[in-house]
């Protein structure tokens, strides 16, 4: 069903499956900057848009706005093979994607716009971890400003306990709580994988935080965040912080700390290699500074510019200075955490790689200047 321009303002229930290659799909006929079809909801009792327990559903092109407190923008309660792509949500005073309330797999949140949140905008899994919500694909979105009442944390993206996937080449900034946190599997079978993401600002806790694994966390950039560029965090004293990689991320001028880990012991497969970290003034790079686990190849800035291209003001230009001490610094090896991409999907030499989320050189498609938006 493709919605013409317009206000729709009432809630509406998907039930119905699409089937594999012929989804059913709910989007905008007319496309472009301010011609998407507008869904709201001004009252209480319902969310906007809920999918329960269907299959094979494409929402695309559809702005999402104004609701009140609790109400979400779109609730996918049971469900798979869902994609949510190119929507706009502003406003919403709920989440603006959940996905909870039984087993779910297969949903893919891809190329939204997040905008002047009051709640957490992507929220993957249940509560307690007792429902299961696989291969889950939070890529390419923008979220900016997440500030929710006193209260409530405000995440950018949060996947909860059991709940696994990939969440890459997300921008999020200006959250209250964490821009990215995942919770960790109890069966360590399936790594989740948060790369090349770019995030900023949180007000109150880390940029990215990871409760547990497996969990690889690389090719990130994290800039001034409360507590720590990014944090592996023994949450509830689950004791998850097992298979945490934190490889080749560029971490700068956070405000506690650069990387903080929690409760690593050795043995537990953890790994904190390669990062680029400029520590914010008079704190620590690593908290603690010697952790338990394979720790090896990090490079501490004592300087911006020592490391960075033009790392003082937006637009950052955080390719490594041939002539400093990130260039070539990781050295080779056959490790199966090493990337062989680095932040802008450049390809990493076999040997000799940067220290760090960019290789240098060649940043592909995009912009080497990276403007905090």
């Amino acid at each position: 069903m493709l919605l013409s321009n317009g206000i729709y303002d009432h809630s509406c229930k998907i039930r119905n499956s699409g089937f594999p290659g012929r989804p059913v799909i709910l989007g905008s006929a007319n496309k472009g900057a301010g011609r998407h079809a507008l869904l709201t909801y001004r009252n209480d009792n319902a969310n906007v848009l809920e999918i329960i327990g269907a299959s094979h559903i494409v929402i695309r092109d559809l702005d999402f706005a104004r609701t009140r407190r609790f109400v979400d923008a779109i609730r996918i309660k049971q469900g798979s093979g869902i994609l949510v792509e190119n929507c706009r949500f502003s406003a919403i005073a709920g989440i603006s994607i959940a996905v909870g309330s039984g087993d779910s797999s297969d949903i893919t949140i891809r190329g939204n716009t997040f905008e002047h949140l009051a709640a957490t905008a992507v929220y993957i899994g249940c509560r307690q971890g007792d429902c299961r919500t696989d291969n889950i694909v939070v890529e390419g979105n923008l979220i900016r400003g997440v500030h929710p009442p006193d209260e409530q944390v405000g995440y950018g993206i949060q996947l909860k306990l059991n709940a696994w996937g990939r969440v890459r080449g997300n921008r999020v900034y200006d959250t209250k709580g964490p821009g990215i946190m995942v919770y960790g599997t109890k069966d360590l079978v399936h790594d989740t994988v948060v790369e090349a993401n770019l995030v900023q600002g949180s007000l109150k806790d880390g940029g990215i935080v990871i409760g547990g694994g497996p969990a690889l966390v690389r090719n990130n950039i994290t800039l001034e965040n409360r507590i720590a560029g990014i944090v592996a965090q023994d949450y509830k004293q689950r004791d998850l912080q097992r298979q945490v990689r934190i490889v080749h991320n560029t971490v700068l001028d956070n405000r506690q700390s650069g990387i903080r880990v929690e409760n690593w012991r050795a043995g537990r497969g953890n790994v904190l290699a390669n990062n680029a970290i400029l520590p914010h003034l008079k704190t620590p790079a690593l908290d603690p500074a010697d952790p338990e686990g394979e720790v090896d190849g990090n490079v501490v800035c004592t300087r911006a510019d020592e490391c960075f291209r033009s790392p003082w003001w937006s637009p950052y230009e955080l390719r490594p200075r041939e002539d400093g001490p990130l260039y070539g610094a990781a050295g080779a090896g056959e490790e199966s955490w090493r990337p062989v991409f680095d932040f802008f999907g450049t390809r990493r030499p076999a040997g000799g790689r940067s220290v760090g989320a960019i290789q240098g050189g060649d940043c592909g498609a995009r912009p080497c200047a990276l403007k905090p938006e």
